[in-house]
């Protein structure tokens, strides 16, 4: 093998021993970007979750002014499409599904007349106000 070879064959080594050692020790680079994700997902979040707040209480005392009163099922299912809507963040997942189920069952009572469709629409929206303080303001 001639010289020329050999100091090739080294220097090959070299460089390749010097990749493997830099990417075994180097950090991903998007390490700093995902941090900057999950905090911009936090501020998002609270932000959504402020939003959802604000635009579900006037939705649920529209709704409540209205079992007060004469209603008829297009009024109650605007008031369901208002809410369906709406985006919504994980937190409040349970609750928009109950008001939705409430406000599918206030339909039911509407189109059957079956009474135990209204009162378990108004236990569900009476525990949701229970659970969630802020929807009683």
């Amino acid at each position: 093998m001639t010289t020329k070879a050999k100091i090739l064959i080294i220097l090959l080594s070299f460089f390749l021993l010097l990749i493997f050692y830099l990417i075994l020790t180097s950090e991903p680079a998007d390490k700093s970007v995902q941090n900057k994700k999950i905090t911009s997902n936090s501020i998002n979040s609270q932000q959504l979750e402020t939003s959802y707040q604000e635009q579900v209480k006037p939705i649920m005392v529209r709704y409540s002014e209205l079992i007060k009163g004469n209603y008829t099922i297009d009024q109650v299912t605007q008031i369901k499409n208002k809410l369906l809507g709406l985006k919504m963040p994980a937190k409040f997942k349970n609750l928009h599904i109950n008001l939705v189920l409430a406000l599918t069952k206030m339909e039911d009572y509407l189109t059957n007349g079956e009474n135990s469709q209204k009162v378990a629409s108004q236990q569900i929206i009476s525990q949701a106000k229970a659970d969630y303080v802020w929807l009683n303001n």
